[in-house]
C-alpha cells in the first residue's frame, strides 16, 4: 500500500504490550499505524520510537481504558483523511492480504458498519476459542473442524465479534461514533455491536481474512459471590445489558432494583445478614448506575455526528 494511501489506518492500543508489540507491528509494515499507548510501564513506548519510528504514536499520561483510547486513535485518523480505519489488538498479528480482502469486502457490501476477518490461536493452527464461540452463537457458520475452512471466500452476519480486529468504514464512524465511555475495559465492544445495528448497519466476518490472536486460553474463573471481581463483573453486565439500545427498556432495571431490595429484606428476616448486605450493595450499584445508563442509552439513540470522537 502508498504511503499516500488513505484507505486505511491501522489502530492499535498498547498497555504494557513488550511481549507482542514486535510480531503486532512487523505483521503491520504495509500499512499506516497510529499507536495509542495507555500509560505503558514497561518499555513498549521507547521500543516502538527506536524500531518503529513511522508509526504515529500517541502517549497517554494515564490509562484510558480500550475504548477512549481507541477513541483517540479513530480521531486521529479520520482529522488525517482516512477513509476508515481497523482496531487490532496488541497481541493480535495481520495475516496475508488480510485488510486487501476486508476492504474489497467492505466496498462491495456498504451495509456492513464492522467486518472482522478470522481469529486463529497464536499458532495459527485453529479457530481462538472465544472468536469461535462467538461467531457460531446462533449459527453453525464455520465448520468445527479448522482445516476444512480452507479456500472459503464466505461473509456472514452476526450480532458480535470481539474488537480484536475490526474494520470499521468511515460511514460508520460517522454515524454510529466511538465507544461509549461509559465503559472502561470489557463491554464496550459489545456496546458498540448494539450501537451498529441500531444505526442499520450490520456486523460481519469474512472467512478469506485472518489474524493470529496470541492469548492463552483460560479456564473459567470460580467467582465468590459478593466479592470485588463479583461486583465488578456484575457492574459491566448490568451497564452492557441495560444499555442495549436495539431491545431492552430501562424500566427492567427499575424492577431488578425493586427485585434485589426485597431479596434484601426476605434474607435480613431469615438472619443470613451476609447474603442480605450483599443485595443491599446490588442494589446500591443498580440506583448508581441507573443515571449513567440512562443518559448513555439517550445520547447513543441521536443522529449526532461521530460521537466520543
Amino acid at each position: 500500500m502508498s504511503v499516500m494511501d488513505k484507505s486505511i489506518a491501522i489502530i492499535i492500543v498498547t498497555y504494557n504490550g513488550m511481549p507482542w508489540i514486535e510480531a503486532c507491528l512487523n505483521s503491520c509494515k504495509a500499512y499506516p499505524v497510529i499507536v495509542v499507548d495507555n500509560n505503558s510501564s514497561d518499555h513498549t513506548v521507547s521500543f516502538i520510537k527506536t524500531n518503529f519510528n513511522q508509526v504515529i504514536l500517541l502517549e497517554q499520561k494515564v490509562n484510558l481504558g480500550f475504548g477512549q483510547a481507541n477513541n483517540i486513535g479513530i480521531s486521529k485518523a479520520l482529522s488525517l483523511g482516512f477513509e476508515s480505519v481497523f482496531l487490532l489488538n496488541q497481541d493480535a498479528y495481520l495475516g496475508e492480504h488480510c485488510l486487501e480482502k476486508l476492504l474489497k469486502a467492505s466496498n462491495e457490501n456498504p451495509n456492513y458498519g464492522i467486518l472482522s476477518p478470522i481469529h486463529t490461536n497464536g499458532k495459527g493452527l485453529d479457530y481462538d476459542v472465544q472468536f469461535f464461540k462467538y461467531a457460531n452463537i446462533k449459527k453453525n457458520h464455520l465448520p468445527s473442524d479448522f482445516n476444512k475452512l480452507a479456500n472459503s471466500e464466505a461473509l456472514f452476519q452476526v450480532p458480535y465479534i470481539n474488537a480484536a480486529a475490526w474494520l470499521v468504514s468511515k460511514s460508520c464512524l460517522q454515524k454510529v461514533g466511538g465507544f461509549d465511555p461509559l465503559f472502561f475495559h470489557y463491554g464496550e465492544d459489545n456496546n458498540y455491536c448494539q450501537r451498529v445495528h441500531y444505526h442499520g448497519f450490520l456486523v460481519g466476518v469474512l472467512t478469506s481474512a485472518y489474524v493470529r490472536h496470541d492469548r492463552e486460553s483460560r479456564p473459567k474463573a470460580i467467582i465468590k459471590h459478593g466479592s470485588v471481581i463479583y461486583f465488578n463483573r456484575l457492574e459491566r453486565k448490568l451497564k452492557s445489558r441495560y444499555g442495549d439500545i436495539t431491545k431492552v427498556n430501562l424500566s427492567d432495571l427499575t424492577r431488578l432494583q425493586k427485585k434485589r431490595f426485597n431479596e434484601c429484606m426476605k434474607e435480613c428476616l431469615k438472619g443470613n445478614f451476609m447474603l442480605a448486605k450483599s443485595k443491599l450493595k446490588e442494589v446500591i450499584l443498580i440506583k448508581n448506575l441507573f443515571p449513567l445508563i440512562k443518559e448513555s442509552r439517550e445520547r447513543n439513540k441521536t443522529n449526532i455526528s461521530q460521537r466520543y470522537l
